[in-house]
């Protein structure tokens, strides 16, 4: 297996071997240091971020959250592109309905709710927000079909009402959004289950009035699939990352593929074999949760890096089972 950085197998893997490790004190943090972020969760319950860089310190930021309340629970840490805006699903403010989407600005300095019209917003899954950080799209019932996609925009006064984007949808379940890089469209998850494992699960995208739905990638897009679906629908300078279980050097492992437009969509992750989540950056360069990494024996969702033309740069996690319920990134 090629490892982009050239060098032995321990250089390529980041030193800390728990889920925050490092820095991250209440203080806060700056703004991006252009070098791109990841986020995720660890331990179902705290959130963290790393740059993309091989041996860079994950920063625990719920440590930071701590001095906003004393809840024990911070999941879905997701930044803008630009990464100048962060939404999380938190129980430190006082909600109603015990956990509930919250925002911050990049230094952390502050953590506010998120009001839609007046009310908490309880998410189901993944969210995302915009570079102006002025529009919201997140995955909730309370619409027509078991889970929905709804948009909420920031008024002079607040977060507006919410609207629901995916009425016309022909999938029971619509969740786990993320914006294109022009900030037009909704890549997500659309599927006849809850959990992609359960059923057929496609990825779609719609514009943020809900206009102009569509498959990006069918899970019958190419044939004799091991399983029937494909999920986490990303955007990436090349196209639509994500990922699926078709057919490749005489096996079918879970990995990531990139489709174009409506090409062929091709094995971009080869050379991760059974990885998940990929995230991509505005630099060409894509992080995935892969299982299969140097000296990776128990099957742990290491967050990995990975170049333009998916070669391996190097794990940033080694060691820490990262929560598989979709990963952030940001410049």
């Amino acid at each position: 297996m090629a490892i982009g950085c050239g060098l032995a197998l321990a250089a390529c893997s980041a030193s800390s071997t728990t889920g925050g490790g490092g820095s991250g004190g209440a203080g806060g943090f700056g703004g991006s240091t252009g070098t791109g972020h990841f986020t995720y969760g660890f331990g179902q319950h705290r959130v963290y971020r790393i740059e993309a860089r091989v041996g860079a310190t994950p920063q625990d930021i719920s440590t930071v959250f701590g001095k906003f309340g004393a809840g024990t629970t911070d999941r879905w840490l997701v930044p803008s592109h630009n990464g100048a805006h962060y939404l999380v699903s938190t129980d430190r403010l006082q909600c109603g309905s015990g956990e509930c989407l919250a925002y911050a600005p990049s230094s952390f300095a502050t953590l506010e709710l998120v009001k839609a019209d007046g009310q908490d917003v309880i998410i189901e899954g993944i969210p995302t927000i915009n570079n102006a950080g002025d529009t919201i799209v997140y995955s909730a019932a309370g619409g027509p079909h078991m889970r929905d996609l709804f948009v909420i925009k920031k008024t002079a006064t607040g977060w507006g009402p919410a609207t629901l984007i995916t009425g016309p949808s022909a999938y029971p379940y619509n969740n786990m959004p993320a914006l294109t890089f022009d900030q037009t469209r909704v890549l997500f998850d659309c599927s006849q289950a809850p959990y992609p494992e359960g059923g057929i699960t496609d990825s779609c995208s719609v514009r943020l009035d809900g206009s102009g739905q569509k498959i990006v990638v069918s899970s019958a897009t190419l044939p004799n699939s091991r399983q029937q679906h494909v999920q986490f629908p990303r955007d990436s300078l090349d196209g639509v990352l994500f990922e699926s279980a078709w057919p490749q050097d005489g096996g079918s492992p879970e990995t990531i593929w990139l489709r174009k437009d409506d090409s062929v969509p091709t094995p971009i992750g080869r050379n991760f074999n059974n990885a998940v989540s990929p995230c991509g950056l505005r630099d060409g360069r894509f992080g995935v949760l892969w299982l299969g990494g140097p000296g990776n024996t128990s099957g742990a969702h290491e967050l990995a890096l990975a170049a333009r033309d998916g070669t391996v740069i190097g794990v940033l996690t080694p060691g820490v089972d990262v929560d598989d319920i979709g990963i952030g990134c940001s410049d």
